[in-house]
């Protein structure tokens, strides 16, 4: 009882920081401004091949590392035969199953850790990523962990909140929440919290927002193919101003070269009546020229983090209603890697969400 208490005082500071974070949304979005700064950096070296045999090593790690997993545990005991005839149930088996919910977890995790580590490998060496492409930026740790927690207090409340609805229709189902509704030893429940806030949130980000996002950004980027230079950032602000810049359109990605100005229009004499008529021609053409040109960024932008979600939230299929409050909590992940290239951001928010759900799980108040 106590530590449900304390729960809820947690979910109210959540709540109160959510407000405050939605607030200070509001009046960016209202003064033009971008909700975080975008940061420039080269278009990702790897492409669709890469991409996809990343995620065929992940299908083989899964189903390899879950067969040994199956063949460790060898075959169930028999059960007596006899035991049907009494009016007693036969008890199970002492032995972990391979449908056992920590070993499932420990599959899983084994599967994600041992494709992280090749997936790292694969384009270190075979498409030459430095550690910028990876993600990897140590000198701003410290702004990326108080990003991630800002994104964390600005989304989680909606979201846990149309979970909590959902779930009145939906069952959840999770292997997380049945080792921790089990009877599970304390070394069992503390690897589940390692998985939960540290395997999955690291191995999860890079694979859909690094890799898939990271290569999506470089093919819809404003040359549409895997060169160097297709993102490039607005200007720093100077020193002392807003860390926020004008955005005219969310999201503004520009090109590198510089777009070619407009051809000057060379009025004919012939009265001013025809004069304005063909100025005002000239001025709708480089209207909707900019219109065109701001939709294509937009989608440029958009598609990537909506397909990076939308995967995200596929592969939690099986885990009740899930997959929708996970797909609009993706939204918030892949902006926060839209704006910043970089991993920790992401993975800050993903593993706030785990923690947050874990402690209550810990507490017994479901997820």
């Amino acid at each position: 009882m106590p530590n449900q208490v304390a729960l809820g005082y947690v979910v109210l500071g959540i709540v109160a920081a959510s407000l405050s974070a939605w607030a200070i949304v509001a009046r960016r979005v209202a003064s033009g401004r971008e909700v975080v700064r975008y940061e420039s950096r080269h278009a990702v070296p790897w492409n669709g091949w890469h991409v996809v045999l990343v995620a065929a090593a992940f299908l083989a790690m899964v189903f390899a590392v879950g067969l040994g997993f199956r063949l460790s545990m060898g075959p169930p005991d028999a059960v007596d035969q006899s035991a049907e005839a009494t009016a007693v149930e036969a008890e199970p088996p002492a032995q972990p199953s391979a449908a056992d919910p920590l070993t499932m977890l420990a599959a899983v995790s084994t599967a994600n850790v041992l494709t992280f580590a090749f997936t790292v490998l694969l384009l270190t060496f075979g498409a030459r990523a430095g550690p910028s492409d990876l993600g990897i930026v140590p000198g701003r740790a410290a702004q990326d962990v108080v990003l991630g927690l800002a994104g964390f207090a600005a989304v989680s409340a909606p979201v846990l909140i149309i979970q909590r609805l959902l779930e009145e229709f939906v069952h959840y189902e999770h292997p997380v929440k049945d080792i921790f509704a089990g009877e599970a030893g304390p070394w069992a429940l503390w690897l589940t919290a390692a998985f939960a806030v540290i395997i999955a949130p690291l191995t999860e980000e890079f694979f859909f927002r690094v890799v898939l996002q990271g290569w999506l950004e470089a093919r819809l980027g404003p040359h549409g193919r895997d060169d160097r230079t297709t993102i490039v950032a607005e200007p720093s602000p100077a020193e002392g101003d807003d860390a926020s810049l004008p955005s005219p359109a969310w999201p503004s990605a520009r090109p590198g070269p510089a777009e070619p100005a407009v051809p000057t229009l060379d009025v004919p004499s012939g009265g001013w009546e025809t004069e304005w008529a063909l100025r005002d021609a000239e001025i709708s053409r480089i209207a909707r020229q900019e219109e065109t040109t701001a939709r294509r960024r937009w989608l440029a932008a958009a598609i990537p983090i909506g397909v990076s979600s939308s995967a995200f939230a596929l592969m939690h299929l099986g885990s009740g209603a899930s997959p929708i409050p996970l797909f609009f909590y993706a939204l918030g992940l892949g902006y926060l890697y839209r704006q910043t290239h970089r991993l920790l951001p992401p993975l800050v928010m993903h593993a706030s969400l785990n923690l947050f759900s874990v402690a209550m799980l810990w507490a017994g108040a479901g997820p």
